[in-house]
């Protein structure tokens, strides 16, 4: 069992890392890029981008494996399982700021979206929250935009008439963009 677990973490944990990355990439692209062949090639990668972006800060919620998981390891599997979860996590935070940095400067270099900046950010973070909740309680994955559509609204209005869920998308939410804007001033990625 000690093994079967840490290898069965080894993979999901890899998943999501990637899944995580993806909004990096596609923010710093956005920043670094000059000019864009037409306005249909920006706009489809900030669609992207929202879409992709829960992943990052999602990763926290895998922590809820970690007690059960701790019940089934002993000896040196305890170590192990205790690094994956401390190298894991705080990957989550490194991946929502990053991704959330180069979008903003993306943002302010475009001039256009500046007077609003602080708008924008904050819905981006309820969004993001909402995105996380929809993963986390509705199983509902990004890419389900594309393969699912309806699946993905009736999932958002199943998780939008609990006010239960409701309450908790816009606590994180608020938390997310406190977490941002501490950050902001404290580490400048750009």
């Amino acid at each position: 069992m000690n093994i079967s677990i840490l290898t069965l973490n080894l993979f999901w944990m890899s998943f999501n890392i990637i899944l995580a990355s993806i909004p990096v990439y596609i923010s710093y692209y956005l920043y670094k890029k000059k000019k864009f062949k037409n306005s249909a090639q920006k706009y489809s990668l900030i669609l992207l981008w929202v879409l992709f972006v829960p992943n990052t800060i999602y990763i926290i919620t895998d922590i809820i494996h970690f007690p059960l998981q701790l019940l089934y390891v002993d000896g040196i599997y305890i170590l192990i399982l205790l690094f994956e979860y401390i190298v894991f996590i705080p990957l989550a935070f490194i991946t929502y700021y990053l991704s959330f940095s180069f979008f903003e400067a993306f943002l302010v270099k475009s001039k256009r979206y500046n007077k609003y900046l602080f708008l924008i950010i904050f819905i981006l973070n309820m969004l993001i929250s909402l995105g996380l909740w929809l993963g986390r309680i509705q199983r509902t994955h990004s890419w389900y935009v594309f393969t699912n559509p309806l699946g993905v609204i009736k999932d958002i209005l199943l998780l939008l008439s609990n006010t239960h869920y409701v309450l908790a998308i816009l606590v994180f939410g608020i938390a997310l963009n406190l977490f941002y804007f501490f950050l902001k001033n404290k580490i400048k990625v750009i």
